[in-house]
């Protein structure tokens, strides 16, 4: 059996996955602005929003701009995908039990499961064999 390249997500794709990210690393700086602020600490919001945002953010777009085609950072994004994802959880229980808004807990989650999707969908586009690959 021949091992074939991988190819690159699709240009669109990593478009959505750019927008995706900056909505995450922003989300709780701009709550404030829309009156959906939770009660945490600016280092958490760091390390569930801006830190893991912005790596997928710098991932994406070098992606984006050289056409990358390795498995190794969409597994990254898909980590920190997982990460934010995981971390916004306990949030969505607190919403369900009362204790938080849902338009606030939702403000927060919503963006890093988008973002969890988009790139899991570039983590299997950059495994596919080229001939079964969705043309950009």
């Amino acid at each position: 059996m021949s091992k074939s390249t991988p190819v690159s997500p699709s240009r669109p794709l990593l478009g959505a996955l750019l927008v995706a990210a900056s909505a995450a690393s922003l989300a709780p700086y701009l709550a404030s602005t829309v009156g959906l602020e939770v009660n945490t600490s600016d280092t958490l919001e760091a390390v569930t929003h801006a830190v893991p945002g912005a790596l997928v953010l710098a991932l994406a777009a070098l992606a984006l701009v050289g056409n990358a085609r390795a498995v190794a950072p969409a597994t990254t994004m898909v980590a920190a995908g997982m990460w934010m994802t995981g971390t916004h959880l306990p949030l969505l229980v607190d919403a369900a039990q009362g204790r938080v808004e849902w338009a606030a807990a939702l403000w927060h989650s919503v963006p890093a499961i988008v973002v969890l999707g988009l790139a899991s969908l570039c983590l299997v586009g950059a495994t596919r064999p080229p001939e079964t690959a969705l043309k950009p």
